[in-house]
């Protein structure tokens, strides 16, 4: 058994909850990616949902526009 003093004790302690935070943080950085691409593949959907409600909108103006005509 290897007798081991404070300092060097309080050293293992903080290098281990050193690698513990460090650890920590990078899954909490993996989760936040994750998270940024869900919000970037749903801006893209609502994207391409507000482009086809324009459509749809132009369509129905043009519409109108016919009816008011006749």
């Amino acid at each position: 058994m290897t007798l081991i003093s404070l300092c060097e004790l309080e050293g293992l302690l903080f290098t281990m909850n050193e690698q513990k935070w460090a650890e920590n943080l990078r899954q909490r950085v993996g989760e936040l990616t994750e998270e940024i691409e869900l919000v970037k593949q749903r801006v893209g959907e609502l994207s391409d949902e507000h482009v086809l409600v324009r459509g749809e909108l132009g369509k129905t103006q043009r519409e109108m526009g016919v009816l008011l005509a006749c």
